[in-house]
């Protein structure tokens, strides 16, 4: 025979929505913290009102048209930054200082251009 042991507890909640602060704030050092936040701003000023800039789960979601232009993934000590390059190919780098930075932001450039011209 069986016996009847009931429901079982329910499932605990959710994780809260991960915030682009908690991305930022995952990075330790606060002068590289600034140059992921800087490229952030950078890339979405290139077309404030067209680039949707949000959290996901993993990284920070960069996008034109609903397709995705660059990505910011924070580590500990550093981030790595998202990005097509000119065949349209998806690479990542790893940003350690200043100098990481120019390659990824015209590639994230390129593609909002390509972008674009597709779209309008």
């Amino acid at each position: 025979m069986y016996a009847h042991v009931g429901q079982p507890p329910p499932p605990p909640p959710p994780p809260d929505d991960t915030t682009l602060e908690d991305h930022y704030a995952y990075i330790v050092d606060e002068a590289i913290r600034e140059l992921a936040r800087r490229f952030v701003a950078e890339v979405q000023a290139l077309d404030p009102s067209g680039l949707n800039v949000g959290p996901t789960q993993s990284y920070i979601s960069i996008k034109a048209a609903n397709r995705l232009v660059a990505a910011v993934y924070a580590k500990r000590r550093g981030f790595y930054i998202g990005a097509y390059d000119a065949n349209d190919e998806w690479v990542w780098r790893s940003v350690d200082s200043e100098s990481d930075l120019p390659d990824m932001r015209k590639m994230a450039k390129a593609k909002l251009d390509r972008l674009k011209g597709r779209t309008g």
